[in-house]
């Protein structure tokens, strides 16, 4: 390797899931058509003054139940919290339903899985996010008219990865 070539190590990815990830979140309760759900508090920093990533790399993996029709979607937020532990949105942390669709409009938008067969299957996208703050809580709600989301726990999981800062010359 050339001396001038260097290593980025991305940092500890974050997942959202049911069991066996980082944070709680039980979207296999079967979060229904036009409801929501929210996690339980993430922690991407210790404090606000860390050297860490303000880009993220977001992946989601969503199933729906029968009856989900083509373009419906699962939309994704992260409501970040104040220096003062307040959330956007008015959310508190804590894997929970979440039923506040107005609440909605004042978290960060991450992007939306997106139902492109009507047959049940698993649906992927991915995206970036900027995180500016270090505590956030992960609010997916489902926008489908008839389609509750399927209730195993394997059928849900959303990935955070840091995206290092470039290094400077």
């Amino acid at each position: 390797m050339a001396t001038d070539d260097q290593v980025i190590n991305p940092g500890t990815e974050i997942t959202f899931q049911s069991s066996g990830g980082t944070v709680l979140m039980t979207v296999d309760s079967g979060v229904s058509f036009t409801d929501g759900r929210k996690s339980a508090e993430c922690t991407l920093a210790t404090n606000y003054t860390d050297d860490r990533p303000e880009r993220y790399r977001w992946t989601c993996k969503a199933f729906w139940g029968a009856g989900a029709a083509l373009k419906e979607t699962l939309d994704l937020f992260l409501a970040q919290a104040n220096a003062d532990g307040e959330y956007e949105g008015g959310v508190t942390a804590g894997d929970a339903e979440f039923l506040d669709v107005n609440g909605l409009s004042n978290m960060t938008y991450v992007g939306s899985v997106v139902v492109t067969n009507a047959t049940e299957e698993l649906e992927h996208a991915s995206g970036e996010v900027i995180l500016t703050s270090n505590k956030c809580v992960l609010v997916v709600w489902n926008t489908s008219a008839a389609a509750a989301m399927h209730a195993t726990a394997t059928n849900f999981e959303f990935k955070l990865l840091p995206i290092p800062k470039a290094p400077e010359a």
